[in-house]
C-alpha cells in the first residue's frame, strides 16, 4: 500500500478515475449518498455531489467524463452525467420510457450503456460521453437483463441464471443461452465477466462457503471449475 484515502468515505461502493480526479460513490442505508471526488496528484479532496434519497452505486468514465449509476439492486431509473471540466452535474438522465429499471452500466469505447429490464423485456441503452441517447438494442423476452459486458463487438448478458451472448449490430435478441448455470438457492448469477475470450461466473454458495467459479469459452462450453473466497463477485484482468 502507497497510500489511502479516508475523508469523506461513508459506505464505498465503486470507483472510476479519468486523467485528474479520482470518483468514488459512497451509499449508506437509509444514510447519506453521494460521489467524493479526490486529486489524482496528491489524493487530496475537492467536493462531493449528493444524490439526496437517489441511490449512488455503479461509476464509469468514458471519454473523460464520469457517469453515475442512480439505481442499486434493481431499483432506479436514473443516471447522473458529471462534467470533469469543473466537476458540476451536466444532467439527470432518465431512462426514457416506462418503470425500466437500470441493472448495470459499463464504458465501451467513449460510450456509456445501460441495461435495463421492466419485468417482461430487457433494453441496452447506449449514450454519448455528454449523456446524449445514440441507441436502443430491444432484448424481447429477457425479464432480468443484467451483468452487461462488452468484447470483440458482442454484447454478453445474463437474465437471472442463463447467459447470453449476441453481436452489438443484431437487431433481434438471442432466444437460446450460451450455457445456463445451476446455482444456490435464492441467487441468481453474482460474479461475472468475459476476458479474452472466456466467461468467468461465480455461485457465491449461499454466502456460507467458499464460492464456485466456473470458467466457459464463448461458445458456452465449460472449460473448467475451481474454488475462490466466499462471496467472490467480481473478475479482473491482471
Amino acid at each position: 500500500k502507497e497510500k489511502e484515502i479516508t475523508q469523506e468515505i461513508d459506505r464505498p461502493r465503486y470507483i472510476a478515475i479519468n486523467k485528474d480526479y479520482i470518483y468514488v460513490t459512497n451509499d449508506r442505508y437509509k444514510g447519506a449518498k453521494y460521489v467524493s471526488i479526490y486529486k489524482k496528484s496528491d489524493l487530496s479532496f475537492v467536493k462531493k455531489i449528493d444524490f439526496g434519497t437517489d441511490a449512488a452505486e455503479r461509476i464509469v468514465e468514458a471519454g473523460g467524463n464520469i457517469f453515475v449509476q442512480n439505481a442499486s439492486y434493481g431499483y432506479g431509473t436514473k443516471m447522473t452525467y458529471i462534467k470533469t471540466s469543473d466537476n458540476t452535474v451536466g444532467s439527470t438522465i432518465n431512462i426514457p420510457v416506462g418503470n425500466r429499471n437500470i441493472n448495470k452500466i459499463i464504458s465501451y469505447n467513449n460510450s456509456v450503456y445501460a441495461i435495463t429490464s421492466d419485468a417482461v423485456d430487457s433494453y441496452i441503452y447506449q449514450y454519448s460521453s455528454t449523456g446524449t441517447l445514440e441507441k436502443t438494442t430491444d432484448l424481447k423476452g429477457i425479464k432480468n437483463g443484467n451483468n452487461l459486458v462488452i468484447e470483440n463487438g458482442k454484447f454478453y448478458f445474463s437474465d437471472d441464471n442463463k447467459v447470453y451472448a449476441m453481436d452489438m449490430t443484431a437487431t433481434t435478441a438471442p432466444t437460446t443461452p450460451l450455457f445456463t448455470v445451476a446455482y444456490s438457492k435464492f441467487f441468481h448469477l453474482y460474479g461475472f465477466n468475459v476476458i479474452d475470450g472466456k466467461i468467468y461466473t461465480s455461485d457465491p454458495k449461499s454466502f456460507t462457503a467458499d464460492s464456485e467459479v466456473s470458467v466457459y469459452d464463448t461458445t458456452g462450453k465449460l472449460l473448467k471449475t475451481f474454488t475462490a473466497g466466499m462471496g467472490t463477485n467480481g473478475f479482473y484482468k491482471n
